[in-house]
């Protein structure tokens, strides 16, 4: 299996992960359902939006360069501004 179709696998894989449970309290026709439980199971539908990013970082390379870029500038004003609050004598 190639790199591109493990990545689409394991995408589809955590989307189905995530939405299962949902869809199965929907689906029982039980109306006795705890909140806490349907709580649990829509925040995992909103945590499906949230893993993708964390699913290519994890399996691509190419990825975590980039996110390692992006972080760095992004980073880059408060750490400057770190830098010269912890420098003694300025």
């Amino acid at each position: 299996m190639n790199h591109v179709t493990s990545m689409c696998l394991t995408v589809f894989l955590c989307f189905v992960i995530c939405y299962i449970p949902y869809m199965l309290l929907h689906v029982s026709s039980n109306k006795n359902v705890p909140p806490v439980l349907h709580m649990i199971c829509a925040n995992l539908t909103w945590l499906n939006s949230c893993i993708n990013p964390v699913v290519y970082a994890v399996m691509s390379k190419k990825f975590r360069q980039a996110y390692h870029v992006l972080l760095t500038r992004a980073a880059a004003p408060f750490t400057s501004l770190w830098t010269r609050w912890s420098t003694p004598g300025t």
